[in-house]
């Protein structure tokens, strides 16, 4: 019973901080480990989540919103990264 509810426990857990929020120059996202941010329109961004290195900020991403494409320059040139070319969404 002891190790049933210890298991329950570590479930809950890993599913509570699998779930956290993260906010980023591209968007809004959650917190995953990169091989769970795969999926196409998805990007993941280091330094915005707590953890390993390969812990990192999940964001949909999709075509650029003019308004945007200045922000992610200065970010880009600021931070001294390339953003792939992923933007937010409109």
């Amino acid at each position: 019973m002891k190790i049933q509810a210890l298991l329950i426990s570590l479930a809950i857990a890993i599913t509570s901080v699998s779930a956290q929020g993260c906010t980023t120059p591209a968007g809004k996202g959650t917190c995953k480990y990169t091989s769970s941010c795969t999926l196409e329109g998805y990007f993941h961004y280091a330094g915005y989540c707590p953890g390993p290195a390969n812990y990192q900020c999940c964001v949909h991403v999709c075509n650029p919103c003019p308004a945007l494409e200045q922000k992610r320059r200065a970010f880009e040139e600021r931070a001294g990264v390339k953003l792939e070319a992923r933007f937010p969404c409109c």
